[in-house]
């Protein structure tokens, strides 16, 4: 097969250059048409429980963590100056335009939905003389008077729902909250919001400032300008290391050139196949472009160190590139199969981010094989023979001593070879042990950069940023049962307990701004009252005439906000510190647990009383029950009554009486009927903070699983391959060892497991393994030649593919080191964990594998093994090179 491939590329040289450069300038259009995605990727499958409940709540109350956080602390904030400042700069951050791509003419339109801060607030007024609440701007327009501004400061000050939500008064903590327009955030059409935003802010700093900056779309913004920018560094970088190293390998400017070519084809396809598909540039998606360098510029090294070898051993130059293609091309194939699959895991990982990453990894290094195995021969096709000074690498005496170094420890040292092993074993295996995971937002950045740092300061002073919400469902319109408010109060209660989440707000606080407007404007007023004083002002003409909560649709926000569209849910809003996994399950399951005694109250105190077997005990727990729940009393009371009309009177003599009706044969039963008569709160505990928490979790546990299948594929092609499951078994142990070493050295320096951190073991997996495939590959022909002496074909691919392996590790170890210049933690772990991987498989597959085989010998080279599956090219096989015409740009014809 391969000689008719070989046949085909080097007599359509011209065609298939033709439609190479056709379809690189389609990708090179498709890549101008790639953008960035700023939106958190989605980690979790849309019919994950925890991704279902996020996407509710989104649908019911809309998009949580669109605010950017500005603030400042400042003891002079309320002189007049200051706060006038304070006042325009809201203002001309809600005035900020951007102009809307695609629209003609040209159109505008507002990012900034609102503005909130002690100069943007409202006030709830009641107006005596309309019966009816105000919703008034607290500033309509900004005094020019101190004494105006030190009363209107007075009314901010005494509205208690403002408190620590947009000032602090113990830190003189003031905050600025923009929310914005989700459509146009997350759009293409946002461009530089977040830098204008800042840039606006700092005209102000002199006056006010210093400012800090926090809020999900200011991180995510951040975070993506800093992604674009390493797009294109590593790029850079990895052309320049791989560009530096090939040519200090091979002393040829020709060869660099070719695999540059070789490579940026592959860039341009790779970043055109994202647009062409539709994908958008995350995080992860920013390495293809490096990462192709890297993986691309081996098969360029693998392919011309042969068509030197070969041209070097018979000075024929069609020969040499004819037997280049028959017999690199299976063994290169393969390996870039096997790196593909490596990448292709990711596809089941149900994560989308993944599965993108995972498509468009393994189709472009399949691609990348194409575009190798056709430029590499075309080139060298059209150039002059390579002279004496272009082969003179493979003579470097340093490199021939280091191979023949790995001969000796193969073949003389075995036993420490073994020794050596079982220490990096077992002490990889301690390693492993102590291994952690991690999924903070901004993990990935360092400490030191200003998003953490500002990130801190939010958390410090108001105990969380990230959206942390409580969902509460009724069976019936929420607000209706006294008892769901006074349970909601009660959840935010314990809310308050955790030291990692931020004040509390929902329609319970809402409903206390109108009781202070009520009583107003008293500030001491700013309470929960009893059913009967909540009642009273629910049905106030004040309130009737203000809020028609029963209305589908209402102008006002100030309660319909905490609410969905049925009045069935509402929401209690926190933010939570950016903990990591266990930390946030850690809180997650305290709150859950919290609330769960809180809505379930009732029906634990009955399970109590059903359960219990002493009188006393029962009446103790009715009593709680029936305090707390009046209408469970009245509605025994009524079905008492209902079979014995005289209970009517006695209930009224004896007030304790009904405490006796446990006696009842069927008051078990009446206690269960009234329960389930009655609205039931159930909860649900989401937001971004949770969802990406929850999210990394079931990423991490995937990609684990990706592994497990990447390695599962991998030793099921290598035994299609090979056919003998005892040489894949073999053969896996070289390449698992490095794998359990990284994840001992992560354990011990303390690297967490995190999405961008397990990626290194698929990684790694699927390109070491290439080494293994290239050794073991010459070492089945070497069998072949050598009449199946074992020892002799060993100690020959060694010697025959150790130079190609030591090259390209090299290589690999200097271009995946190109991520250690990221500011990403992760990435820069990614980096030096690859490169480590890569390093250590290299001498796994050139000491301890060919250990293995001699250890082992005919224990493991079985028939199966000799008689491969693929065909393998004797090395002195005659090729009928009259058929490898090719045409000139003369019209004289030359036989390659």
């Amino acid at each position: 097969m391969w000689q008719k491939i070989a046949r085909l590329i080097l007599t359509n040289r011209i065609p298939i250059l033709v439609v190479l450069l056709a379809i690189t300038v389609v990708m090179g259009f498709f890549a101008t048409k790639v953008e960035m995605l700023y939106e958190f990727s989605k980690l979790l499958p849309d019919n994950d429980p925890v991704s279902i409940t996020y996407n509710k709540f989104k649908d019911d109350f809309g998009q949580d963590g669109l605010a950017v956080v500005i603030a400042t602390t400042n003891k002079d904030f309320y002189e007049a100056e200051n706060f006038k400042k304070w006042y325009e700069l809201g203002n001309e951050l809600k005035k900020i335009q951007v102009p809307l791509k695609g629209t003609n003419p040209q159109q505008y339109g507002s990012p900034v939905d609102s503005v909130f801060s002690e100069a943007h607030l409202y006030n709830i007024v009641k107006n005596k003389k309309r019966k009816k609440f105000e919703i008034k701007p607290v500033f309509p327009s900004f005094p020019e008077d101190k004494a105006t501004i030190d009363s209107l400061q007075n009314v901010i000050v005494n509205l208690p729902f403002y408190e620590n939500i947009v000032y602090k008064k113990d830190d003189d903590l003031h905050l600025m909250m923009l929310f914005l327009n989700r459509e146009i955030f997350n759009s293409k059409n946002r461009g530089s919001l977040i830098q204008e935003i800042q840039a606006k802010t700092e005209e102000y700093a002199d006056d006010i400032g210093p400012f800090v900056y926090s809020g999900l779309p200011y991180i995510r913004d951040v975070t993506m300008k800093k992604v674009q920018q390493e797009l294109y560094m590593f790029t850079l970088l990895a052309l320049l290391i791989t560009s530096t190293l090939l040519y200090l390998f091979f002393k040829s400017f020709k060869v660099v050139l070719i695999s540059m070519v070789v490579v940026m084809i592959g860039v341009i396809w790779s970043v055109g196949t994202i647009g062409l598909i539709g994908f958008k540039i995350t995080a992860l998606m920013g390495l293809i472009p490096p990462l192709i360098i890297v993986i691309g510029i081996p098969n360029c090294v693998y392919l011309i160190t042969k068509y030197q070898q070969e041209f070097k051993n018979h000075g024929n130059k069609a020969k040499a590139l004819t037997r280049v293609i028959r017999k690199v091309g299976t063994a290169t194939l393969m390996t870039n199969a096997t790196t593909a699959m490596g990448f292709g895991t990711f596809i089941f990982t149900h994560s989308k981010m993944m599965q993108d990453f995972g498509v468009i990894a393994s189709l472009n290094i399949l691609l990348l094989f194409i575009v190798s195995i056709l430029v590499v021969p075309i080139i060298y096709s059209f150039l002059k023979p390579p002279k004496v000074k272009h082969t003179k690498h493979l003579e470097r005496q340093w490199l021939f001593n280091v191979v023949e170094k790995l001969v000796v420890w193969s073949d003389g040292y075995r036993t420490w070879v073994y020794i050596f092993t079982a220490i990096a074993f077992f002490a990889g295996i301690y390693g492993m042990t102590l291994m952690k995971t991690s999924g903070n937002i901004v993990d990935d950045l360092p400490k030191k950069d200003i998003v953490v740092q500002d990130l801190k300061f939010f958390e410090s002073k108001l105990g969380g940023i990230m959206p942390f919400e409580i969902i509460l469902e009724s069976t019936d319109t929420i607000y209706n049962s006294y008892e769901n408010i006074r349970k909601i109060e009660e959840i935010q209660n314990t809310l308050a307990l955790e030291d990692k989440l931020s004040k509390s707000i929902s329609i319970v606080d809402a409903i206390k701004f109108v009781t202070q407007a009520y009583s107003n404007g008293n500030p001491e007023k700013f309470v929960l009252k009893d059913k009967r004083g909540l009642s009273k002002i629910l049905s106030s003409k004040y309130f009737k005439n203000t809020f028609n909560l029963d209305a589908v649709d209402t102008t006002n926000q100030m309660l319909n906000g905490f609410l969905d569209r049925s009045k069935k849910q509402t929401r209690i809003t926190v933010q939570i510190a950016d903990v990591g996994i266990d930390t946030m399950d850690a809180v997650v399951g305290r709150v859950s647990d919290r609330i769960s005694k809180i809505v379930n109250e009732e029906k634990i105190l009955v399970e109590q009383i059903i359960a219990s077997s002493k009188p006393a005990e029962k009446e103790e727990i009715l009593s709680t029950l029936f305090t707390k729940y009046s209408w469970i009393e009245n509605e025994v009371k009524d079905h008492y009554i209902a079979i014995d009309s005289s209970m009517l009177e006695q209930f009224f003599d004896d007030e304790t009486l009904v405490l006796k009706m446990h006696e009842k044969e069927d008051f078990n039963s009446v206690l269960k009927e009234t329960l389930s008569s009655h609205s039931q709160l159930t909860y649900n505990v989401t937001g971004s903070a949770v969802n990406y928490t929850k999210g990394t979790t079931y990423l991490v546990n995937n990609l684990f699983i990706s592994l497990a299948l990447a390695i599962s594929v991998i030793a099921v092609l290598m035994s299609v391959l090979f056919r003998s499951w005892k040489m894949v078994i073999v053969s896996l142990i070289p390449n698992l060892l490095p794998l359990i070493i990284t994840s001992a050295i992560m354990g011990i320096v303390g690297i967490p497991i995190k999405p961008s951190t397990i990626l290194v073991f698929s990684i790694a997996f699927g390109i070491s393994v290439d080494d293994t495939i290239h050794f073991l590959a010459k070492y089945r022909q070497e069998l072949t030649l050598k009449n199946w002496n074992i020892k002799e074909s060993v100690v020959l691919a060694i010697k025959e593919t150790g130079v190609s392996m030591i090259y390209t590790s090299i290589i690999l170890f200097f271009g995946f080191g190109v991520f250690t210049a990221s500011n990403f933690g992760g990435t820069q772990a990614l980096g030096v964990l690859v490169s480590i991987t890569l390093f250590v498989a290299m001498l796994a597959n050139l000491v301890l594998l060919p250990s293995l085989l001699l250890t082992l010998e005919k224990r493991i080279t079985t028939k199966a093994f000799k008689d491969p599956l693929l065909e393998v090219v004797d090395e002195e096989e005659d090729i009928d090179l009259e058929q490898l015409e090719v045409k000139k740009s003369n019209p004289k014809k030359e036989v390659l």
